[in-house]
């Protein structure tokens, strides 16, 4: 899973290399460091915070819709917004005003 991936980078990358140094004290540092900067990652990634902005995230049985070419007519999809979750039913699927 890219969660996975994701720890195994950060163990590669940012503890690996440090992990014979001498100076308790400058690993700690670095390593609080880092992890912020992860963190403060994946806080511009969360959806959640799109959504906050004014953006929706559209679902169909639980997945992202992410072709509207696959939605037909009568088709039941949620979208999430801010503060709450509208179920809808398709009625049109406009593609590129065709």
């Amino acid at each position: 899973s890219s969660l996975k991936n994701f720890v195994i980078l950060i163990k590669v990358r940012i503890i690996a290399p440090f992990k014979n140094t001498l100076n308790p004290s400058l690993l700690y540092k670095f390593k609080e460091q880092n992890l912020v900067n992860l963190i403060s990652k994946l806080e511009v990634l969360n959806p959640m915070n799109t959504i906050k902005r004014g953006y929706a995230i559209v679902k169909q049985n639980d997945k992202v819709v992410v072709d509207v070419k696959k939605l037909k007519i009568d088709d039941i999809i949620n979208i999430d917004i801010k503060n709450a979750v509208i179920d809808a039913k398709i009625v049109k699927v406009d593609i590129d005003g065709k």
